[in-house]
């Protein structure tokens, strides 16, 4: 039976009588207008439903106190997060399509390489004839269609007579890439992996083995969540399946992480791919994301949505790398330890795993003892700036507590103590030794 048509009117009572609280009419209808009922109410309800009141009424019933902002905030944060994700998803695609085409042409010399079953793995010939049918498809489209790229395709063939894959990929959608790699022989699988490696390696200066069976795993599941995203779908809690079965488990080369085919494992396969810049920026937008909904939901509120989205509460410190780090003072005193630390220059997902790592380390010698880690030092013109972590291991457990310290540097003497090694981490020792204390070091924020 199908839905009568409602009024944004209409749709603005319905909300108010199932005990969603409405502050501004005008404010609501303008925003159902833009953003459509359906994908707003039915996309991002189920967490603020209460169960047992709408089982038994019958229809929907919010939790008491339920606001439509509440809503609309999970709605802009699965936006801005699906935008962040499928720009970051277009790079790898463009990675990807670019190394299957160079791969794949340079040991299939001849012209329409990539239209001749005997260029395919041969036990695989049931995928390769789909293969071929669909690149046929997008070439025939390509033809008949006036568009930008319909046009380059009809002009390289009227000019060359020939179409390589590296002209043709543009044209594949990540779906026809992703079969084209399953199809093709094994030892270009392996080439194509073993390159990904190479450049991982290049990035982070950490070794890796890529497998090839795993990397078709890897793109069907980045297919999946790149189709979610050109299509604004939800999605912050989803869990990919494929013809309704979970995807056979990824095992990620890089990271130490249990797949579960969630939004975290789509931030820890991007960083396979991307440079480390492009990925440090990328985990600085989604934390920015991230910050903003714990300052507009309760705690509570806050960490569901957080756990729906499969990432872990000291995420960075999973998806970072080790910085070179220094023990660099110690002191005992009435039976209690000291120890100072130094991080080398890093950004704060590398400076978090690196000291998650230095508590691993220090956890194991069965001390009670107190960390003072400085890390993220930073010397911009006058302005001295140091993150500062407290870490107290006590019958082995671990608490922190966090501070930032600043220095305005008034003269050019005083800034040269922070350039010689040996003079800096003197000055890293001194505040560190300061007590962690508002009143008497005002220049902690």
């Amino acid at each position: 039976m199908s839905r009568p048509f409602h009024t944004y009117e209409e749709q603005l009572e319905k909300l108010k009588s199932r005990r969603l609280i409405i502050d501004n009419d005008e404010e609501v209808i303008k925003i159902l207008k833009r953003k459509n009922y359906y994908d707003i109410i039915n996309g991002y309800k189920d967490y603020f439903i209460d169960i047992p009141a709408t089982t038994a009424s019958g229809d929907d019933v919010y939790k008491e106190g339920t606001n439509f902002k509440d809503i609309d905030l999970l709605y802009e944060f699965d936006a801005e997060i699906r935008s962040i994700i499928l720009k970051n998803i277009l790079k790898l695609e463009n990675i990807i399509k670019t190394k299957i085409s160079y791969v794949f042409s340079k040991e299939k010399t001849q012209e329409f390489n990539y239209l001749n079953i005997n260029n395919y793995d041969e036990t695989k010939k049931e995928n390769a004839t789909r293969v071929i049918a669909e690149i046929s498809n997008v070439i025939r489209n390509c033809m008949s269609q006036n568009y930008t790229g319909g046009r380059q395709i009809s002009h390289y063939l009227d000019i060359h007579r020939n179409l390589p894959l590296w002209v043709l990929a543009k044209q594949l959608t990540f779906g026809n890439i992703s079969y084209f790699y399953s199809s093709i022989e094994e030892s270009l699988q392996k080439e194509i992996c073993e390159e990904i490696a190479i450049e991982y390696k290049k990035e982070y200066d950490k070794t890796i083995i890529v497998d090839e069976k795993n990397m078709e795993k890897i793109l069907r599941f980045i297919n999946s969540i790149r189709n979610i995203c050109a299509h604004n779908e939800r999605l912050y809690n989803i869990t990919v399946r494929i013809n309704r079965d979970r995807i056979h488990r990824i095992t990620h080369p890089h990271i130490d992480f249990t797949f579960r085919s969630k939004l975290f494992d789509v931030l820890i396969i991007l960083k396979l791919f991307i440079t480390r810049k492009e990925f440090q920026i990328l985990a600085k937008e989604i934390s920015n994301e991230i910050k903003k909904l714990g300052l507009n939901y309760s705690t509570k509120v806050f960490g569901d949505i957080l756990n729906q989205t499969g990432i872990p509460i000291k995420w960075k410190r999973i998806i970072g790398d080790l910085l070179e780090w220094e023990e660099i003072d110690s002191k005992e005193e009435n039976e209690k330890i000291e120890k100072f630390i130094y991080i080398k220059h890093g950004d704060e997902i590398d400076s978090l795993a690196t000291i998650s790592k230095i508590e691993e380390i220090y956890l194991k010698q069965e001390k009670d003892l107190t960390l003072k880690i400085a890390y993220g030092m930073k010397l911009i013109g006058y302005v001295f700036k140091l993150n500062m972590k407290k870490v107290t291991i006590e019958n082995k457990k671990i608490t922190e507590e966090d501070k930032d310290y600043i220095e305005i540097l008034y003269e050019e003497k005083e800034v040269d103590k922070f350039e010689e090694e040996n003079n800096f981490k003197g000055e890293i020792i001194k505040i560190l030794n300061k007590k962690w204390n508002r009143s008497e070091i005002s220049y902690f924020l």
